[in-house]
């Protein structure tokens, strides 16, 4: 990604949202992650619930980016540093986020990595 591009989805963390919510649901098409039925509705807090089996699920449930705790915006910054080759000592000190957060995402990164190959 361009830093042009870049520098427009972290203005903004409701971009940075979308746009990894763009990343996880194919065609914006969202389906239970437990069932897989497509008959879902939302519920309070950007939560979904299926009407077939009664999940409650968010975008990011049962993904990588749901492991840790940081917000979208972050998320992405780590993703551009970590494609920058940043180590994970320096990375801590441009997004002022803890060095095992940040050793944490980058190794969540390196296993969707893995895992898409």
């Amino acid at each position: 990604m361009d830093i042009n591009s870049f520098e427009s989805l972290i203005k903004q963390e409701n971009a940075a949202r979308l746009f990894l919510i763009k990343s996880c649901w194919k065609n914006y098409r969202r389906f239970c992650i437990r069932c897989k039925g497509y008959k879902i509705y939302r519920i309070v807090g950007k939560r979904y619930r299926c009407k077939r089996c009664g999940y409650t699920f968010h975008d990011f449930t049962g993904r990588w980016i749901n492991e840790l705790r940081i917000t979208p915006k972050q998320w992405l910054w780590v993703i551009k540093l970590f494609e920058l080759e940043l180590s994970t000592k320096k990375i801590p000190e441009q997004i002022n986020l803890s060095y095992p957060t940040v050793l944490k995402a980058v190794h969540m990164i390196r296993l969707a990595i893995l895992a898409n190959n």
